[in-house]
């Protein structure tokens, strides 16, 4: 059940309560809004436990939705795998999780014809990008 919707008033429930840095345009996007609901929350998750209590942007420009954090950051050698069912990085094994949230947040930006792209170093950080179309 696709339907236009205010990207920006997704990303704000989600991120209710949470300590994150917001900088959004409007963007109307044809999503399922339940969807796009988890992709969000799985990537602001992530970025909130993996930024080791530091600052987590969120930025909304021209459908392309941004998520960066100032944590761990993920190695080039696991980066090619990240999206992959059950997959844990070194550094990600400390930390709670089954290694699902990016394979599912991967799939649900397939579906909506979304490109969901990452950049990451380890000790500085991470951010994940998914492109609306």
């Amino acid at each position: 059940d696709f339907k236009k919707v205010e990207l920006s008033k997704i990303i704000n429930k989600v991120v209710k309560g949470k300590n994150i840095k917001l900088d959004l345009d409007e963007s109307i996007v044809k999503v399922n809004e339940d969807s796009i609901y988890e992709l969000i929350s799985i990537l602001v998750d992530n970025a909130i436990k993996y930024g080791e209590n530091k600052d987590v942007n969120v930025s909304l420009k021209n459908k392309v939705l941004k998520i960066k954090d100032n944590g761990i950051g993920i190695s080039e050698v696991d980066l090619p795998h990240i999206f992959d069912r059950f997959y844990r990085g070194d550094k990600a094994r400390s930390h709670d999780g089954y290694g699902l949230g990016l394979s599912i947040a991967k799939q649900i930006a397939d579906i909506h014809s979304a490109k969901i792209k990452v950049e990451s170093k380890l000790g500085v950080g991470t951010t994940f990008k998914v492109i609306f179309s």
